[in-house]
């Protein structure tokens, strides 16, 4: 995938990502107690894991070409194990 393309894909999935943790903070606003402290921690690291997502995308989108080329591997595993990260989060949260 190209850099241009990677960064498209990467700002939607952030949207979505953002749609979806709107969700499981209003399912935290009607969980009890217990639910709340667990559903609230895990958004917590899943905050911090998309925070740095967006700065490593800010990054990316101002890297030239080369730097590109040097980052691409780097920069697609940690996407992947953030998509993963989420997806845990939800299953967990979802049922």
């Amino acid at each position: 995938m190209d850099q241009d393309a990677f960064i498209k894909h990467a700002k939607a999935q952030l949207d979505a990502w953002n749609a979806e943790l709107q969700k499981m903070q209003e399912r935290m606003e009607k969980a009890t107690a217990d639910g709340k402290t667990q559903i609230k921690a895990q958004i917590a690291a899943f905050e911090a894991q998309r925070g740095q997502a967006e700065k490593t995308l800010e990054k990316l989108g101002q890297a030239n070409a080369a730097a590109w080329d040097d980052m691409q591997g780097g920069i697609q595993t940690a996407w992947t194990a953030l998509e993963k990260s989420f997806a845990d989060a939800r299953k967990r949260y979802e049922t």
